[in-house]
């Protein structure tokens, strides 16, 4: 089977498994970005108003203080309050969809393995692939699939350690924890596969 083959057979499958893992990660980034900019807008209205009074004239100054506080409190705090609450739930399912989560990406990386074995044979016999940092595409999938099946034993292959030090070194400490968590959503981030063309076009160009 050639490794176009492979992925015309598993389109539909890899796309969902591509669609379910982003969609609501994308969902809550956009949610902390709006909460966090409604943070700041409190936080600057609360020195404002401690400024007016701790440098008030009159008592006017003061009330004018005071105004901007309990504006504040119940404006964009109030706001905030709520969708602090749905970014609280929001993060609790995604708390509780973790484990999920590392497993959709650890299947996209069997996908990955699975249709580069299909078509090349033996890890040995694949191509490189692209560079990814100082390693390269094959070695990338392979030792992460292999990590993402294995991480719970705590004894990494030596060859999951070199790649995944290097990996921390080259593109984040979050790499680091290879031995104590699934780090298959970390690298499929970090290989940019958000939809079935990018993970089609880094397989076929190797």
């Amino acid at each position: 089977m050639t490794l176009a083959d492979y992925l015309k057979e598993m389109e539909y499958a890899v796309s969902r498994v591509i669609e379910s893992l982003w969609h609501e990660h994308d969902e809550a980034e956009k949610l902390r970005n709006e909460i966090e900019g409604l943070r700041r807008i409190a936080e600057d209205n609360y020195q404002r108003a401690q400024f007016i009074q701790q440098n008030a004239e009159d008592a006017d100054d003061v009330m004018l203080g005071v105004g901007i506080h309990w504006d504040t409190y119940f404006g964009e705090d109030k706001e905030q309050y709520y969708k602090s609450k749905d970014l609280d739930t929001l993060e609790a399912r995604l708390a509780s969809r973790e484990f999920s989560f590392s497993s959709l990406a650890g299947t996209l990386l069997q996908y990955a393995k699975q249709g580069l074995s299909a078509s090349f044979g033996k890890p040995i016999n694949w191509p490189d692939g692209r560079s990814v940092g100082s390693q390269h595409l094959k070695t990338i999938i392979l030792e992460s699939r292999n990590q993402s099946e294995h991480w719970e034993e705590g004894n990494p292959f030596p060859k999951v350690e070199r790649c995944f030090n290097t990996l921390a070194a080259e593109y984040g400490p979050e790499f680091g924890q290879y031995k104590t968590k699934n780090l298959a959503f970390e690298v499929v981030s970090m290989l940019g596969w958000r939809s079935y063309a990018d993970f089609k076009n880094d397989l076929l160009s190797m």
